[in-house]
């Protein structure tokens, strides 16, 4: 009898290691779960976080070649009795074409205002590239991923559309 009594004690001991080992892994697997999850919440940060920092620089580089198309604008109206391109302008015109590296296909106008001969085709030239970098910078002023949130940020006068409602 002695021994039915230690074989019960034995398999009370084991069942109740049991059943705390399936407790310890029920909570283990939720930790993993829960690690998973916040992992995944990591990378979607991430991933948001190099969007935004890659809109950032193309705003900024479109801001730049704005203030460029600007001065070369006021530039063609200081000497208009010239036919020609002045030096100043010229060279005004090799820096924007070194800050429109890479802008092609996002900003073709400006990209061709320093094709101009004339400073009246320079002009008209950069009144267009005006129009093009102020859409763009529209644009990427309303791409920003908020959800429902609202932006200090957010530009002023976006024209509301349905679907960004």
């Amino acid at each position: 009898m002695p021994s039915d009594m230690f074989a019960d004690v034995a398999v009370s001991v084991a069942a109740v290691a049991a059943a705390v080992g399936l407790f310890y892994a029920r909570a283990s697997a939720q930790a993993a779960r829960d690690a998973m999850a916040a992992a995944q919440r990591a990378a979607d940060v991430a991933v948001l976080s190099r969007r935004s920092a890659e809109r950032a620089r193309l705003r900024y580089r479109v801001e730049r070649v704005g203030e460029l198309v600007q001065e070369l604008y006021f530039s063609s109206q200081v000497d208009p009795s010239v036919d020609a391109l002045s030096e100043r302008t010229r060279a005004q015109c090799k820096v924007l074409n070194q800050a429109v590296i890479g802008l092609k296909n996002t900003l073709p106008k400006s990209f061709e205002v320093c094709l101009a001969r004339s400073p009246d085709e320079l002009r008209e030239r950069a009144s267009n590239a005006r129009v093009e970098i102020d859409r763009v910078l529209v644009g990427l002023a309303g791409k920003r991923p908020m959800g429902r949130r609202r932006s200090a940020y957010r530009a002023r006068y976006t024209r509301r559309v349905p679907w960004h409602q």
